[in-house]
């Protein structure tokens, strides 16, 4: 194949993302991906008449560089309700923003799963994040429980809200990422709203891959070795050559061998039922529930996630059960 300026290890979303950089900008290039689809961790499976998304499941509209990057108009995004319903003595019990959901005013002032003061302090920060930066951002960092605590919540707040949510996002339990990353997510989730395309995730790296060169990428090849002069070898013995080359991902370990890549990981678990759910529309959240996270009523939001009458669970476990 003839010397390219910029070979991208990985067909996920930042490799798609670079490759469409280098497409905009005049450069020749390439892609090697050693599974068989697009999207990484941001994908689907279509199957039985179903659509199971993988990695990533929901888009969250406050993101402004990927925002900039789609076409975030023809992904026909349908969104969940702000807030969560969190399962409570027995209950589900909705915990909305007011400003955003004006109906849920009343249930979430009333709402016993946070006092008057949380709820105020809520609100505080909320205002305080409108227009985060983490780059403008000089204070010093700390974990996301030593933040929240020190803000002043309750551990009825901390315990029944911040954790069953954001662990849902952070991947981990204890809430130990850094405050700086909450910050960020946090005025996300202000400024937009959690949605999943009509047709599924796989919808976004589609159509990323759709304004590229057809023959842009290399499927089921995968990267051995770099050699001098930005050679590559891939695992057929094939030599590409390139100006300039972008590792993602897990790919960075083929020229850092010493360096271990640490990254959290849940267990998604679909289920179909013909029992309609209440409160689809919202993420349901466990705060007590020894496996269960959270679980997301996709039909609710999109009935193109189930070619049948029977409504599609998606339910996240944070402990690894396989």
């Amino acid at each position: 194949m003839k010397k390219v300026d910029v070979i991208i290890i990985g067909a996920g979303m930042s490799g798609l993302s670079c490759a469409l950089m280098c497409h905009q900008n005049g450069l020749t290039y390439k892609i090697i991906e050693k599974s068989n689809r697009l999207g990484g961790r941001v994908g689907s499976i279509i199957e039985n008449g179903y659509i199971f998304d993988i990695g990533f499941q929901v888009y969250n509209t406050g993101y402004k560089i990927t925002n900039s990057i789609l076409e975030i108009d023809k992904l026909d995004l349908f969104k969940f309700k702000p807030g969560a319903a969190i399962y409570y003595e027995n209950n589900f019990k909705i915990i909305s923003d007011p400003l955003r959901d004006f109906s849920k005013i009343f249930s979430t002032i009333r709402s016993e799963l946070l006092n008057m003061s949380d709820k105020i302090k809520i609100f505080s920060l909320k205002m305080a994040l409108s227009k985060y930066s983490i780059k403008e951002d000089q204070s010093e960092d700390k974990s996301t429980i030593d933040f929240l605590k020190e803000y002043g919540f309750s551990n009825n707040a901390i315990n029944n809200f911040f954790k069953p949510f954001f662990s849902g996002i952070f991947l981990e339990k204890d809430l130990d990422t850094s405050s700086k990353f909450f910050k960020f997510v946090f005025s996300k989730f202000n400024n937009g709203y959690a949605a999943v395309p009509y047709q599924g995730m796989q919808a976004i790296p589609d159509q990323i891959f759709n304004k590229l060169n057809l023959d842009s990428i290399i499927f089921n090849r995968e990267l051995v070795q770099v050699e001098q002069n930005n050679s590559l070898r891939l695992d057929d013995n094939t030599i590409l050559e390139a100006e300039k080359v972008v590792l993602t991902g897990e790919s960075s370990k083929i020229v850092a061998k010493n360096h271990s890549i640490d990254f959290n990981r849940s267990t998604t678990v679909y289920f179909s039922s013909e029992i309609k759910p209440q409160k689809g529309n919202y993420i349901h959240l466990f705060p007590n529930d020894e496996l269960i996270n959270n679980i997301s009523i996709l039909t609710s939001i999109s009935q193109k996630y189930s070619s049948k009458t029977d409504h599609l669970y998606s339910i996240t476990i944070l402990d690894n059960i396989y």
